[in-house]
């Protein structure tokens, strides 16, 4: 396997299935700015970010709590090495 699968999951009140579908529009934030204290652009970068190195991002809310949040970071290939990017010596 040339990725790396990442899962984060917390015990919060989860998301509903229409609220995780909106999450990745821009400037569109589950909850209202002044209760949430953000303006809804951070899953958005992640997504931008990891869907331009060609891995994806999923969230679900198993449950009646909790959001999951799953993507896949691929590794770079270099020489006809398997390269993890999150490697410290990547620069060496």
């Amino acid at each position: 396997q040339d990725d790396t699968q990442f899962l984060i999951q917390d015990d919060g009140p989860g998301m509903d299935e229409n609220a995780i579908k909106m999450v990745f529009d821009l400037f569109h934030p589950e909850r209202p700015r002044a209760e949430a204290g953000n303006v809804g652009l951070g899953l958005v970068l992640a997504e931008k970010s990891i869907e331009h190195r060609g891995g994806t991002l999923k969230l679900d809310s198993p449950g009646e709590r909790g959001l999951r949040v799953q993507f896949l970071w691929p590794h770079l290939h270099q020489y006809g090495k398997v390269i993890d990017p999150l490697d410290a010596n990547l620069t060496s």
